[in-house]
C-alpha cells in the first residue's frame, strides 16, 4: 500500500514538473522579446554598480572564495558578482572552482586537527566519538554535500570531524560542487551580461541540483526508518 501511494506522489511530481516546464516554455516563446528586454536593461544597470569589482584582478576571486568559508562568510555572492567578468566564464569557472578545491582541502585539515585535539579528552572522560563506517563514507559525504543551505564551511568541517577518508572526501566532494559553481556563474552572467541562454543554463543547472539533493534527502531519510524498524 506504501509502495503504491510512493509511486503516485512520484508520478504526480514528474507529471507536476512537466506541466510547468510547458507553461514556462509556453511563456517564454509568447513573451520572448520582452523576457530578453528586460534581461538587457536589468543588466545593463546591474553592469553599472559592479564596474569597480569587474575591474579588480582576477585572481582575487578564487583567493576571497578560499578565505571567506573559513571565517564563517558565504561564498554564493563570490560567485554571482565572478558571472559578470569580462573573461572568458569557462576560465572564470575554473578559477572559482580552484578557489572551492583548496577551500575544501584546507578546511578538512583544519577539521582533522581540531578533532586530534578534542577527541582524546572527550574519549579520557569515557564517551565515544563516532566514525563513520569506511563503507557509508561516500553516501554521507554526498549527503553533507547536497544538502541546500549549508554553507561551504559547514560541509568542511563536517566531514573533517567526521573522519572521513580524504582521497573520498575530494573525489565525492569536487563534482557536487563544479556543477554548483558552474550553475551560479551562468545564471549570474545571463543576469549581468544579458545571456538569456547562459541564465536559463544556469537556472537549470541549480534546478537538477535541487531536484537531486532533494531525492537524496529523501533516499536517506527512508533509509535510517527502515533501519529503526
Amino acid at each position: 500500500m506504501l509502495g503504491k501511494i510512493s509511486r503516485n506522489k512520484i508520478k504526480f511530481a514528474i507529471a507536476a514538473l512537466a506541466f510547468i516546464a510547458i507553461v514556462l516554455l509556453w511563456a517564454f516563446f509568447i513573451w520572448q522579446e520582452e523576457i530578453f528586454g528586460l534581461l538587457k536593461s536589468f543588466s545593463v544597470w546591474l553592469k553599472g554598480e559592479l564596474s569597480l569589482l569587474n575591474k579588480a584582478p582576477l585572481i582575487l576571486f578564487p583567493i576571497a572564495i578560499l578565505i571567506l568559508p573559513i571565517v564563517g562568510l558565504p561564498v554564493s555572492p563570490v560567485y554571482l558578482v565572478a558571472g559578470g567578468r569580462p573573461e572568458n566564464i569557462w576560465l572564470v569557472i575554473l578559477l572559482c572552482f580552484l578557489g572551492v578545491v583548496l577551500n575544501m582541502a584546507l578546511g578538512y585539515f583544519i577539521a582533522k586537527w581540531f578533532a586530534g585535539f578534542i577527541r582524546p579528552k572527550i574519549e579520557a572522560r569515557g564517551i565515544k566519538v563516532p566514525e563513520v563506517p569506511r563503507d557509508e563514507q561516500c553516501d554521507i559525504i554526498f549527503l553533507v554535500r547536497m544538502i541546500p543551505g549549508n554553507p561551504l564551511t559547514v560541509q568542511n568541517y563536517l566531514l573533517g570531524l567526521a573522519n572521513v577518508e580524504f582521497k573520498r572526501y575530494m573525489l565525492v566532494s569536487m563534482p557536487v560542487q563544479f556543477f554548483q559553481v558552474a550553475g551560479y556563474i551562468y545564471f549570474s552572467d545571463g543576469i549581468i551580461n544579458g545571456d538569456a541562454s547562459n541564465f536559463f543554463l544556469g537556472v537549470s543547472l541549480l534546478c537538477v541540483i535541487a531536484i537531486i539533493a532533494r531525492m537524496v534527502q529523501k533516499r536517506f531519510k527512508n533509509g535510517f526508518s527502515k533501519k529503526k524498524r
